[in-house]
Order: structure tokens, then C-alpha cells, then sequence
């Protein structure tokens, strides 16, 4: 039993859903900031556990932040702006909330002595490469959109500037499966649900090469960095995925059109 305190912001999410009642069950105290714009069903399936505490609030609001972040022992910062689509929307909005709220949460986490911060970020910092090449942590960042740019500011923002807790980027490939709050934008989930509802899955552009993940993995991932020794994850960046779930979208949806 840990009884920790740790802070996730954008914990009534996708990715959140699955790292909060985790993170539960191991006996962590788990904090979660969230401004409940789709929804508080993460929040009412969870609120019975003694150990659980949601914050409707703002990660662009630094009272809500310093209240969040005092006594924490951690945060894991989910919370952004998500995908190329979303991003080229409200590009204005989306460099507000992916990297001004960053450097106010990393600033907070310095004052209030937090000891590890998790971070979100994404492949599509890599950009488009040959199908022959297997990228790594080391590999050159070619961004090709305002999301995988924020992101790469945003990494930048956290390994130079967190003095006392302990950062560890985590660059996660593309998302799937179940949650409690559900996502139907990314490619498998949208494939799923379109075959269900239609009797066909329609694929756009088949031929490129797409990383995925499912979302219990990913929260698997910021478990195990979370517990994990210091020395072996300070300021390390490390790819979650697998090169088993690489997938030319075409032969993702003959796959799904099997099922």
C-alpha cells in the first residue's frame, strides 16, 4: 500500500479513467484535476472510494493547479488538447492549453516540492517515416502538425525547468479499446464503432503505417515509471507501444472487418 498522493490532470478521461482506478486499487490517493467537459461519469464510478478526490477545475487556472498540487507526491499530466484534428481547429486555444499550462504546472510542482512528474506525450513527435525504419527514443523529431509540435515544446518546457520532481516523458502511440470515457476519434475505436453501426469498415488512406496501443497498456506504463527507482527513470523519455501492434490502416480494417 502506497498511500501516496497523486495528482492527474485530465484524470476523468480516457487514458484517466483506467490510471485512476489502477492506481486505486494499488492504494495510491488519488487526486484528479478536470474541468468535466464531457462528462463526470469517471467521477461518480469512482467517488465511493476513500481515496479518491476530484477537482473540477482549470489547468490554465493557477489556483486551481497550487490547490491541486499541495502535498502531492506526484503528477501525471494528461490533460491537453488532443490529436491533429482537434489542435488544427483552435490552434490559438490548443498552444494555450498544451504548453501554457505545462509551464504553470511544472512552476506549481517546483513550489510545492512534488517528487516525480509523468508526462504525456505523443509519436507524432517522430513525424511520417519509411516503414522500413524502426524509430526510438533517440530518433530525430520531425513534427508535421500544431499537436506533435506542442508536445515537443512542451517535453522541452518540462526537462529543462523541473528542479525537484523527478521528470519522465512517456511517448505514447495511438490509443485503443474501452472506457468509461469513451473516445470514438481514434482509428480503431472509429473503425469498431462504424463497422458495428454500418456492416462495413471504410478505410481512408490504408496504406500508412499507424503505431497503436490499448489504454489499459497505457496506464499500465505510467504505473510501472511511477513506481519504478529514480535512477532508472529520471529524466528518460521512453516510447509505450510495441512494434507487434503496427498496423497499415488497410490491414487494420480487414482485420476489424473479420471480427
Amino acid at each position: 500500500m502506497h498511500n501516496k498522493k497523486i495528482v492527474i490532470t485530465g484524470g476523468a478521461g480516457y487514458i484517466g479513467w483506467h490510471l485512476s482506478k489502477m492506481l486505486l486499487e494499488k492504494g495510491w490517493k488519488v487526486v484528479i484535476l478536470d474541468d468535466l467537459l464531457f462528462g463526470d461519469s469517471v467521477v461518480r464510478e469512482l467517488e465511493g472510494n476513500t481515496n479518491f478526490t476530484s477537482i473540477k477545475g482549470n489547468i490554465l487556472n493557477i489556483a486551481d493547479i497550487a490547490l491541486t498540487l499541495k502535498g502531492a507526491y506526484a503528477v501525471i499530466h494528461l490533460a491537453a488538447v488532443v490529436g491533429d484534428p482537434a489542435c488544427s481547429k483552435n490552434p490559438d486555444l490548443a498552444k494555450m492549453v498544451n504548453i501554457e499550462s505545462t509551464k504553470t504546472i511544472v512552476n506549481v510542482a517546483n513550489d510545492c516540492g512534488v517528487s516525480r512528474f509523468l508526462f504525456a506525450s505523443s509519436c507524432s513527435v517522430y513525424g511520417v517515416s519509411s516503414p522500413d525504419i524502426f524509430l526510438n527514443e533517440g530518433s530525430y523529431m520531425n513534427p508535421v502538425s500544431l499537436y506533435a509540435e506542442t508536445r515537443i515544446i512542451s517535453e522541452d518546457i518540462i526537462l529543462s525547468n523541473c528542479i525537484r520532481p523527478i521528470p519522465t516523458i512517456l511517448r505514447l502511440a495511438t490509443a485503443y479499446g474501452y472506457s468509461k470515457r469513451m473516445r470514438f476519434d481514434l482509428a480503431v475505436n472509429l473503425m469498431t464503432s462504424r463497422g458495428l453501426d454500418e456492416g462495413r469498415v471504410k478505410v481512408f488512406g490504408g496504406k500508412q503505417y499507424r503505431p497503436f496501443v490499448h489504454c489499459e497498456d497505457i496506464a499500465s506504463a505510467f504505473i510501472s515509471v511511477l513506481e519504478a527507482e529514480e535512477k532508472k527513470i529520471a529524466r528518460e523519455v521512453f516510447n509505450v507501444g510495441s512494434n507487434e501492434q503496427n498496423y497499415r490502416l488497410e490491414e487494420l480494417g480487414a482485420l476489424i472487418g473479420e471480427t
